[in-house]
């Protein structure tokens, strides 16, 4: 019974999405039009420096920050096709961010406490059947994507992940707003 209760979602799950193409290169693919609920995670690896005296007792321990904190992240965006898989995206959104792990000793804190705050930013975008770019004054983020259910010919929603222009994990998912 659970097979069958299993394929029968899997089809019509699939069944829509594979008449759009969505997912595989050189076919037709929903586009980002439209304003958008955004919801991602990013995680980033700091790391411990560890030093020790010669009977291999530790003396200090120093946190060295990842290329950026870690964070979650909510909010809204407005994608604007400029031509076919391009264009510019405003984003209004609320992050909750810091190191995963904060190191205090005698002294002082060795990384970035949790906090949470709200902010805006423009980027510019690209995107494939396969593929999702984001780019700013800093750098180019390049994330695989899959799309779910289109909405005439817009993204109704897609899930992402990859690694941002930093280093860090980031994935997420977007979905219409109607």
């Amino acid at each position: 019974m659970w097979k069958s209760v299993i394929a029968a979602s899997a089809a019509i799950f699939l069944i829509p999405v594979m008449a759009q193409g969505a997912g595989r290169p050189g076919s037709k693919y929903p586009l980002l039009s439209g304003t958008y609920l955004l919801q991602s995670t990013t995680i980033c690896q700091p790391t411990l420096s560890v030093v020790t005296n010669g009977q291999g007792q530790v003396t200090s321990v120093t946190l060295v920050p990842a290329n950026d904190a870690s964070s979650t992240t909510t909010g809204e965006f407005t994608a604007t096709q400029s031509q076919k898989g391009s264009g510019s995206i405003t984003l209004s959104a609320t992050s909750g961010s810091g190191d995963p792990i904060v190191v205090t000793g005698a002294n002082g804190t060795s990384g970035t406490i949790l906090g949470v705050g709200a902010g805006s930013d423009a980027v510019t975008f690209k995107q494939t059947a396969t593929t999702f770019s984001l780019t700013d004054s800093n750098g180019t983020s390049t994330y695989n994507i899959y799309y779910g259910t289109a909405v005439g010919k817009d993204v109704g929603n897609a899930v992402f992940s990859g690694l941002d222009y930093k280093g860090c994990a980031q994935s997420g998912s977007v979905s219409l707003v109607q």
